[in-house]
């Protein structure tokens, strides 16, 4: 895809992503989760950033499905539709379920490692005799460092995952 393509399927997965993180709101607060309903509207930035919460977490992978199905749908040329996506992740349930509920401990574990790091890097910045530049360089690598193990290890588990799907079909 050009980068224009790419820009553009970002648009189209964007705006058909925002009424579910509403919805997941909305639900929250009907249900009387109050204190959840921030999580769940942030879980499109838990996909790579560490949430608060088991249940964002979850909320987090489960939306991360939710994307890989758009974005499949674009690579075979179809127009992106969130009905079409939650069908084909309805239709994958039996592989993509399991598989969300891995990413949700994968992501859990994750947070302890992240946490212990965030300790480390935090007593790093206190070293008054540390240069900043490379203390602006470690929280970089940490932040983005961990932004992509989560992605890289969401898709892989998904893939994996709807890999098996078709195969067993």
């Amino acid at each position: 895809m050009s980068f224009e393509e790419q820009i553009g399927l970002t648009r189209d997965v964007i705006v058909r992503i925002i009424p579910v993180l509403a919805g997941g709101v909305v639900a929250s607060l009907i249900l009387g989760f109050p204190k959840t309903a921030p999580q769940l509207f942030l879980g499109f930035d838990g996909i790579a950033f560490d949430q608060n919460t088991d249940v964002g977490r979850a909320w987090s992978g489960a939306l991360a499905a939710l994307v890989l199905m758009m974005v499949l749908q674009a690579g075979r040329g179809e127009s992106v539709e969130l009905g079409a996506a939650a069908r084909a992740l309805a239709r994958h349930a039996k592989w993509l379920v399991p598989a969300i509920a891995l990413i949700t401990l994968v992501n859990i574990g994750l947070t302890h490692v992240q946490g212990a790091g965030r300790l480390a890097v935090y007593y790093y910045w206190q070293d008054p005799l540390a240069p900043m530049l490379l203390k602006k360089v470690t929280y970089f690598i940490f932040i983005f460092g961990f932004a992509w193990v989560r992605l890289w290890i969401t898709l892989a588990i998904l893939v994996f995952a709807l890999r098996e799907s078709y195969r067993r079909q």
